[in-house]
């Protein structure tokens, strides 16, 4: 070999490991940095991550590991789900206020259970779901809170208790259905258990009705002088109501002073029938002859004639049964006017009045619209549901469900009471 050419072989060699160096670290620079912890040990590298801290709920991340709990795993993933039927019981708030668990004897954190909404007042089914269970062999079992267990009494839980097991933390899902029944019991019971109580309850009703006064200008009329006052069993409730002026020319008149005398009950194959009996002493309806009508007799007001009610006067108010609020009450309502109304005066002998005012059938009518309205509103229905209760708690019957009566017969579909 040359021995000239060394020093030239030598710069080649050099630049070649100089340009090599270069190279590797400029690939360096272009590297993320690695954190300091980073060890090349054997094969594969191993990262060893930060201290402990959690974010937002995740995993602790603690001792250069993931630790994953094994609690967390038992709650993700043993869920009991099912589905609760409870009949005939009014759970108005959820079945959260009304069920509790218990597992192998012991009550369940409620915390635990989440319920849906309740779909209907009397049938309240709802599905449940249980989380948190621990690996092992439970016997789930419901019952009633304390207060439903008064308000729902008689009922049996079919199953009385679901036996599962959860395996492992991994445990699939578990169902268990529970449906709580109350049986309904039917009863046929005389019918003068409610006469006997319709007659208690409105026992010291008074009512007066009247719409006649002192004479202003062309009329007698006083409005809203009508008035029916309820017993203490009935809420002691007074009620005004209006008897309106009634005219056929050239005539007025007026309803003056009737008087409730007496009451009475009876039943009227599926009625019950109040009567309400009226005083039959004196005219009860004042009639006037508008001054000035040529049709009056020198324009003298007694050419109307007075008229009064004779043959035991009366409302009779129809009044069916039904079941309402766990109790009995009326629904449909009938009235209607008994007894003969008669006038005086020229009438008397050849009713010609009668067919020129119709008075009777408009003053019958003001009684029966009056009459009607007043029964047919809610809070009234309520009032009687309340007084019969005392009468059906007597005879042990718990919530009514039915009630229909016939021929002198009541008969009755009832849960059990406490």
């Amino acid at each position: 070999m040359n021995i000239s050419r060394r020093p030239a072989l030598f710069t080649a060699v050099a630049t070649c490991g100089l340009a090599s160096l270069m190279a590797y670290g400029i690939a360096l620079a272009e590297t993320p940095q690695l954190p300091r912890n980073l060890h090349i040990g054997g094969k594969q590298p191993v990262l060893q991550l930060p201290e402990s801290r959690s974010v937002q709920g995740l995993p602790a991340v603690q001792n250069d590991r993931i630790e994953i709990i094994e609690t967390a795993i038992k709650q993700a993933r043993s869920v009991v789900r099912g589905q609760i039927r409870i009949d005939n019981c009014a759970i108005t708030h959820g079945l959260g206020s009304a069920v509790r668990f218990r597992d192998n004897g012991r009550e369940i954190d409620m915390s635990h259970v989440r319920f849906e909404r309740a779909a209907d007042e009397f049938s309240a089914v709802t599905s449940y779901t249980i989380t948190g269970l621990p690996a092992g062999t439970h016997s789930l079992s419901l019952e009633l809170t304390r207060t439903f267990q008064r308000l729902c009494a008689g009922g049996t839980w079919l199953p009385q208790q679901r036996r599962f097991s959860i395996k492992s933390n991994f445990t699939t899902v578990s169902h268990a259905n529970f449906h709580y029944e109350r049986n309904i019991i039917d009863m046929t019971i005389d019918g003068s258990v409610l006469t006997s109580q319709l007659n208690s309850l409105f026992n010291g009703t008074r009512m007066r009705i009247n719409n006649h006064g002192p004479r202003r200008g062309r009329s007698n009329y006083i409005a809203n002088d009508s008035v029916i006052q309820f017993p203490d069993s009935l809420g002691n409730q007074t009620v005004r109501f209006d008897i309106p002026e009634f005219r056929s020319d050239p005539y007025r008149y007026y309803v003056e002073d009737i008087n409730l005398r007496r009451i009475s009950t009876r039943i009227d194959d599926q009625f019950l029938v109040l009567g309400l009996h009226l005083e039959s002493q004196g005219p009860e309806f004042k009639g006037y002859c508008v001054t000035g009508n040529v049709a009056c007799l020198f324009g003298r007001d007694d050419a109307a004639p007075d008229v009064q009610l004779n043959n035991d006067p009366r409302i009779e108010v129809l009044l069916r049964p039904i079941a309402r609020e766990g109790s009995i009450t009326f629904g449909e309502v009938q009235v209607r006017v008994r007894g003969d109304i008669q006038a005086g005066g020229v009438c008397s002998a050849i009713d010609i009045c009668h067919l020129a005012t119709n008075y009777d059938r408009e003053i019958q009518r003001a009684i029966q619209n009056n009459m009607r309205s007043f029964l047919n509103q809610t809070s009234v229905r309520r009032m009687f549901a309340r007084g019969m209760r005392p009468a059906l708690d007597g005879l042990g019957i718990g919530r009514v469900m039915s009630a229909e009566l016939h021929n002198g017969r009541l008969t009755l579909s009832y849960l059990p009471s406490a």
